[in-house]
């Protein structure tokens, strides 16, 4: 991987940290959200997933109703799992 890319997948990082901590109401800088932090302990229900799934589509630019067949949700078990998913769909 060149510098650019990995500071592009360091930025999907942070964005989708951001969205966490927003959609979990914790600090951004919050140490207890990283990578291999498990969404079901950081307080992400289905209504908290349904409004990061939602805060997602603009991170990738298109509507989670277009790729929805592409999502195995039952995955998306870390915070790890969804930058996966954001780098797998970014546009």
């Amino acid at each position: 991987m060149d510098i650019s890319t990995n500071e592009r997948f360091q930025n999907i990082e942070n964005q989708v940290v951001d969205l966490i901590c927003g959609v979990c109401e914790l600090e951004v800088n919050d140490q207890s959200v990283s990578l291999d932090s498990s969404i079901k302990d950081l307080g992400i229900d289905s209504i908290r997933f349904m409004n990061l799934l939602i805060s997602i589509e603009d991170v990738i630019g298109r509507e989670i109703e277009d790729i929805i067949e592409g999502i195995e949700f039952s995955e998306l078990k870390t915070v790890g799992d969804i930058v996966e998913l954001v780098k797998k769909f970014k546009v």
